[in-house]
């Protein structure tokens, strides 16, 4: 069991933007990309340390979890004594600072 999650409304909005875009495609490749995410995402909430922070400097306690499954992605989170806060879910190939919300 890990820690409670809270999944922010940009990260809601990436995510479903993501699937939506994969299953024009690829209905299964989307299936499996909901697959990989939600057991990203229990990973993170059992061992939240397990990602590097990302130094960015508008949010110096983002961590950055690139998707092993789907390698062209990541996950910028953040941890609180309570929960793990779920902030993007990105193209690794985008330039990420600019999208990172201020903490």
């Amino acid at each position: 069991m890990g820690l409670p999650v809270l999944k922010r409304s940009r990260f809601l909005e990436d995510y479903t933007g993501i699937v939506l875009t994969i299953r024009e495609a690829n209905p299964m490749a989307a299936h499996r990309f909901c697959d990989a995410v939600e057991a990203a995402i229990k990973l993170i909430s059992t061992q939240p340390e397990i990602a590097r922070k990302a130094g960015f400097p508008k949010a110096p306690e983002a961590r950055i979890w690139p998707m092993g499954r789907c390698p062209n992605y990541v996950i910028l989170y953040r941890m609180t004594p309570t929960d793990v806060v779920f902030l993007r879910l990105l193209h690794g190939a985008r330039d990420l600072p600019p999208l990172i919300p201020n903490e």
